[in-house]
């Protein structure tokens, strides 16, 4: 081999093994350049699960507050929650649980992320069961509250009118020795207060008018024709309502008693077997807050009385 002709195959192996230098060179920085961005994807990814994973844990926080908060009005309640403070101590402990196990790699960090939101879900789903139940409970609450005001305003209805029943007899029973003879006793007696405008009232100052009403039932024939009856209507201490009507009566009755009352409506009516009667008061002036009791006569007694209160 001459000497051009080994300077060319030096030159030529020279060249070749540039060209695998330069290639190999190339190839791992190549590699590298992957590497470094998968890694970079990666980084990216566990960033992203990072961020989520910190926002999971807030709304988490969030629910577990409001767990609390409808934990304690369930019991205020008397709801069907039994504990919730140790609920609440179990749901921590699985969060502290699912925390602890989490990693730094992309899987480790995946699978956190999906336990924290089962963990949500479950949790999400068991305040909305909770919601639930409380609203019933504050509309059967509502609902109790209201038939207890309307129990406790119908017990007040029912001892009022107790109370009125046995001022009526003590009332009846003092006056035993002024009542009317048999047949001309009144029952069925009705009072009502009203305003101006006709609407009924228990209002003392708003009175304007009262209005009462009775029955004679099985009135003898010898009691039947022309009789005027009379109405007094008085305070709880005998004291007469005043109207520019009112009229002091006084007669003498059959077994020698003299009845005195002032009367505010004095009518002639045509008494036969049965019938209702009615008197209509005007007033003067608004009638005092307390008790008042109409009194029905005619000349031969007391034909009967009600009582009735003013607030």
């Amino acid at each position: 081999m001459n000497k051009d002709m080994q300077i060319k195959w030096y030159a030529g192996g020279i060249t070749a093994l540039t060209v695998l230098s330069f290639a190999g060179l190339f190839f791992f920085w190549n590699a590298k350049r992957n590497l470094e961005t998968v890694n970079a994807e990666m980084n990216e990814a566990i960033s992203g699960y990072t961020l989520r994973i910190d926002q999971l844990n807030t709304e988490i926080d969030s629910l577990m507050g409001a767990y609390a908060s409808l934990s304690a009005e369930n019991e205020d309640l008397l709801g069907s929650v039994e504990n919730a403070n140790q609920l609440l101590a179990t749901r921590d402990a699985e969060l502290s649980k699912i925390k602890r196990q989490s990693g730094k790699n992309l899987k480790a960090k995946q699978a956190e992320l999906d336990q924290l939101m089962a963990f949500k879900n479950q949790l999400e789903e068991t305040l909305a069961r909770l919601e639930t139940e409380n609203r019933q409970l504050k509309d059967e609450n509502i609902q109790l509250s209201r038939q207890l005001k309307d129990a406790q305003l119908e017990n007040e209805r029912l001892v009022n009118r107790m109370d009125d029943l046995e001022t009526d007899n003590q009332y009846l029973q003092r006056n035993l020795d002024r009542m009317a003879p048999a047949g001309m006793q009144g029952v069925a007696f009705r009072v009502e207060v009203q305003r101006r405008n006709d609407k009924l009232t228990v209002k003392g100052k708003r009175a304007r008018q009262v209005d009462v009403s009775f029955d004679l039932i099985g009135v003898p024939e010898e009691w039947h024709g022309q009789q005027t009856i009379y109405l007094s209507l008085v305070d709880n201490k005998g004291v007469p309502v005043k109207t520019e009507n009112n009229r002091s009566q006084q007669f003498q009755l059959a077994n020698g008693q003299t009845l005195s009352f002032d009367s505010q409506v004095a009518k002639d009516f045509n008494i036969s077997t049965s019938q209702r009667l009615a008197f209509h008061i005007s007033l003067d002036d608004k009638m005092p807050a307390g008790y008042y009791r109409a009194n029905i006569y005619t000349r031969t007694g007391l034909v009967g009385s009600a009582s009735f209160r003013l607030s």
